[in-house]
């Protein structure tokens, strides 16, 4: 056998050998699972594209079934007290309220709340809104405080870098009131719906004081909508 054939022979099996290592590295971080769940209001630094495998909206559900539990239960978010012994799983996973968070800022004793998310009353937008009470006996918190409402939607990944599930911040607005929840004293933001396909959704409320550092506490609250924005 001439050496130009065995040189040749000797390619053909170095490119088999590389392509078959190539295959087994991929599936091995196809089928692997990983979590960005580690911070409940963060999503992912690198966001993964259509390109590296499938990003798409999910429900509650979905996202349940493909985290661990420890994952799902920090991706929700920080249970309130009255919340925390309410059972996550199967089809009650589809709508879990959190519920108002209560904090102190110096003598000023307030609750941090918002309502579930829905569907607006043009049919076409979802929606959450927050507020927050003066529960200090007398009222002594400030007049007014910054109120921060999050829409956020059940955004999820399949592919490449594993599989894992993320809060998509779809509708974010700040507002300056004074305690107390109904018309004109809350919060409201939104996302259009693109189409009615059942979507995971959650609302975060977030209130500063102007003047005066408060602590982190916020409210939170997630809901099943038929609702599903659209894909960016």
């Amino acid at each position: 056998m001439s050496s130009q054939k065995v040189a040749s022979n000797w390619l053909v099996v170095t490119i088999v050998l590389a392509l078959a290592v190539a295959v087994v590295m991929m599936v091995a971080i196809a089928t692997s699972k990983v979590s960005y769940a580690e911070e409940p209001d963060m999503a992912p630094t690198s966001r993964p594209t259509e390109s590296t495998g499938e990003v798409f909206y999910a429900t509650l559900e979905y996202a349940q079934q493909i985290l661990t539990e420890a994952e799902y239960a920090r991706l929700m978010g920080p249970p309130t007290e009255a919340a925390s012994s309410q059972a996550a799983t199967g089809a009650e996973a589809a709508s879990i309220a959190y519920g108002p968070s209560q904090a102190v800022a110096g003598d000023c004793v307030y609750t941090t709340n918002g309502d579930n998310p829905h569907i607006s009353e043009n049919t076409i937008d979802a929606s959450a809104h927050g507020w927050w009470e003066d529960n200090s006996s007398p009222q002594i918190c400030p007049a007014i405080a910054r109120v921060r409402v999050q829409l956020q939607a059940m955004k999820c990944y399949n592919g490449l870098l594993g599989m894992y599930c993320w809060w998509n911040t779809e509708g974010d607005k700040t507002e300056t009131h004074r305690a107390g929840g109904g018309s004109g004293h809350w919060t409201n933001a939104r996302t259009f719906c693109f189409t009615k396909e059942p979507t995971g959704f959650r609302n975060v409320v977030d209130v500063d004081f102007l003047n005066m550092s408060d602590p982190p506490n916020k409210a939170y609250r997630a809901m099943l909508l038929p609702c599903r924005p659209r894909l960016k």
